[in-house]
């Protein structure tokens, strides 16, 4: 009887771990496409990490990040600026933010 309420245990804290993976993934993904200038195909998969991680680590905040350049990029002013502004009010004093 205690083997399943383990195995149940170990199933339960590695769940966190593949959350964390998937957004991971995306982020990665959007990476590549930014690399390749694929603006609108990074902001597509950065939008998907961003909802998936939730922005719930200082990490995950790199997505932000890295979408409002490519709004920026696509000449999406407004959108570059409302990421900025939630990057900046989160990290007011890294470079990034000056």
């Amino acid at each position: 009887m205690l083997r399943p309420t383990l195995l149940v245990l170990l199933l339960a804290a590695s769940l966190p771990n593949l959350h964390a993976q998937k957004w991971k993934k995306y982020e990665v993904q959007a990476d590549t496409l930014l690399g390749q200038e694929n603006y609108e195909q990074a902001v597509k998969l950065y939008t998907k990490a961003i909802k998936s991680s939730k922005l719930r680590t200082d990490d995950a905040y790199n997505s932000l990040y890295k979408r409002a350049v490519c709004f920026y990029y696509l000449d999406k002013a407004t959108a570059a600026l409302t990421d900025l502004e939630k990057f900046i009010n989160k990290f007011p004093k890294i470079y990034q933010s000056r």
